[in-house]
């Protein structure tokens, strides 16, 4: 009788076994793929278009594609074209842009109360379809490493331009 009671648990026992260890490789996999999101490169080539979610200081949601030429000079400035297309959200606000030179310093752009010809706006939010391009002066007679886009004063960066 004990026997009996040893077949019939046995193959029970084995199939709970099975069951648990299964879910538990699908929980590993799950949490390497979140690992491996998470830790995806904020580095493009210069040229490459790049969509960027952010939610503003209110809660909103909006997302928008960037895109940032390579450097050239241009009036006594280093400078980079940028286009920002805004496909999601109402209240969408650009990021700030800044520069790594070529003898190691970060800089932030020129303002655009400089008054220079076709300068980026970056005043105000942006509704989703808007889309707005223009130059990204540098002040600096090194050459451009790499441009970084941050959102938020001490939000790490979350894109970067280089060659």
């Amino acid at each position: 009788m004990n026997i009996r009671r040893l077949l019939i648990v046995a193959p029970l026992v084995s199939l709970a076994l099975v069951g648990c260890s299964s879910e538990s490789e699908q929980t590993n996999s799950g949490t390497t793929s979140a690992r491996a999101s998470a830790q995806q490169s904020i580095s493009h080539s210069f040229g490459e278009t790049v969509t960027i979610p952010e939610t503003n200081g209110l809660g909103e949601y909006g997302v928008a594609d960037y895109t940032v030429s390579a450097p050239y000079r241009d009036q006594g400035y280093v400078g980079v074209d940028l286009s920002v297309a805004t496909t999601e959200g109402q209240q969408y606000i650009p990021g700030t842009i800044m520069a790594l030179t070529s003898s190691g310093q970060k800089i932030e752009a020129l303002d655009k109360d400089f008054d220079l010809a076709g300068q980026f706006d970056f005043s105000g939010s942006m509704v989703a379809g808007e889309t707005r391009s223009g130059k990204v002066l540098f002040d600096t007679p090194d050459q451009i490493k790499k441009v970084i886009l941050y959102h938020g004063t001490i939000s790490p960066p979350v894109a970067e331009w280089t060659q």
